[in-house]
């Protein structure tokens, strides 16, 4: 059932609702961070083989956002347009998270291929009704920035523990806690290998449960009143909606950039910072993340969606730029930018989704149909081409230039300068784009509060 057209949702709804986002995003960290590196390292696959097989996949991932997203809009059942995708999908995407994750000594190159195609078939179908779903609950600017902030809450809690479990497990930094807490020890070693196995095991637990409760507790979307557009109008979205168009443009430039980072960011820690910490770096950055998601509520509410973005992508520009300049073996400074960037990681997050909601409600004003489901399909696509790209990317300049991933590999001090170089300038240059692109996004609250009362009045007169 759907709630009222203001009406503010309850905590524990929105607590049902974020929960969802912990398991998603705890199987995104071994995607973009980790899973690279595990396939080069351990399943045999080289760093031109990853670079192709990431870039198809997530080519095609980011392709079928917005078939998902549009085919999703017209899903019509009593749950609901979102709810049946999600029920459906959720326990195809725990087999095949096993699969991808764990997938056993022999590897080659066309398993590898055919089960990360699978697997992002069925992650699509549960992640964009997932964000569309919540988009369309409430009309309302700043109930939309609420919602938003509860679900990449969520997020980054997911991030904190897929990063904090294996730091616990496995990482030698924890082994004093382990000592205590396990005195006979654990049957885990310090590899990727065991890492893949606990992210796994944790997505796999959570996702029925978040999922489960989500579908009975948060409320369906607002229900259509009009009739939607033709397939090709709706393929056409970021042609007609000139301001989804801007946002669509600057976070493209601004992910790609920082997907670059992340691509690479366990390569760049262990053999340009010389640093075995990599797991505490990220795990206490996503820490201060979570602490963050209400400082950016404020601040949006404070200065505006899109200038509290612009706000995120300058912290995180500036601290790649300073990780560029640390000397290797300081854990202090590393820790101290980490840090730093948690700050600036969270309003990233968090703001996009919000802004592109209302975008949507500029594109009922002008075709009187309301596809959030589409819009924020290809908020995803951006975001996971962006990741298709960056991968291509990386791997693609470090198979160019000679820097060798494999576990071990001896680099020449020309190779490591092309990792640093791709790790930290080349996304500082990227993300600036994107800033500069956001810098002054039309649609801000007094803009938006018209369209919202345009759209009132014409429903009230329908």
């Amino acid at each position: 059932m759907a709630i009222a057209k203001h009406e503010s949702l309850s905590t524990g709804q929105l607590l049902a609702y974020s929960g969802l986002a912990m398991p998603l995003q705890i199987l995104l960290i071994p995607l973009i961070v980790f899973l690279p590196t595990f396939y080069a390292q351990t399943g045999g696959v080289n760093a031109a083989g990853i670079a192709v097989i990431f870039f198809v996949a997530r080519s095609w991932d980011a392709i079928s956002d917005p078939i998902v997203g549009a085919l999703s809009d017209r899903t019509k059942s009593q749950w609901g347009r979102r709810k049946p995708w999600i029920a459906i999908a959720t326990p195809f995407l725990m087999f095949l998270t096993w699969q991808l994750l764990v997938p056993g000594d022999e590897v080659n190159v066309t398993q590898l291929g055919l089960t990360i195609f699978t697997f992002y078939v069925f992650w699509t179908m549960v992640q964009v009704p997932y964000i569309s779903w919540g988009s369309e609950i409430s009309p309302n600017y700043d109930e939309r920035s609420r919602i938003a902030s509860f679900r990449e809450g969520g997020t980054v809690i997911g991030i904190a523990m897929g990063m904090g479990i294996p730091l616990l497990l496995i990482d030698p930094v924890a082994q004093p806690v382990r000592d205590i807490l396990w005195p006979d020890g654990l049957p885990l070693d310090n590899s990727l290998t065991s890492l893949m196995q606990i992210m796994a095991t944790t997505a796999i637990v959570l996702l029925p449960i978040t999922a489960l409760l989500a579908i009975i507790f948060f409320p369906a979307e607002r229900l259509q009143q009009k009739a939607l557009p033709d397939w090709r109008q709706t393929l056409l979205v970021i042609k007609r909606n000139t301001i989804f168009r801007r946002l669509f443009t600057g976070f493209f430039t601004a992910q790609l950039g920082w997907l670059i980072f992340l691509s690479v960011v366990q390569l760049f820690i262990v053999q340009i910072l010389q640093l075995k910490e990599y797991l505490l770096l990220v795990f206490l950055e996503h820490i201060v993340a979570i602490l963050c998601v209400p400082l950016w509520a404020v601040i949006a509410r404070k200065i505006g969606k899109h200038r509290a973005y612009c706000l995120s992508l300058f912290i995180l520009v500036s601290g790649l730029f300073a990780l560029f300049w640390i000397p290797a073996g300081n854990l202090t400074l590393a820790l101290i930018i980490f840090l730093y960037k948690g700050i600036g990681a969270s309003g990233k997050l968090i703001l996009p989704p919000a802004i592109a909601a209302d975008t949507v409600d500029f594109d009922t004003m002008k075709t009187g149909s309301e596809e959030a489901g589409t819009h924020l399909a290809l908020i995803n696509f951006a975001n996971k081409a962006t990741y298709a790209i960056s991968i291509g990317i990386s791997f693609g300049l470090f198979a160019l230039f000679g820097f060798d991933t494999q576990a071990g590999a001896q680099n020449t001090d020309d190779a490591l300068m092309v990792l640093k170089l791709v790790a930290t300038i080349l996304p500082v240059v990227i993300m600036s784009a994107g800033l500069a692109v956001m810098w002054n996004f039309p649609l801000d609250r007094r803009k938006h509060a018209i369209i919202r009362k345009w759209l009132d009045r014409k429903a009230a007169r329908a």
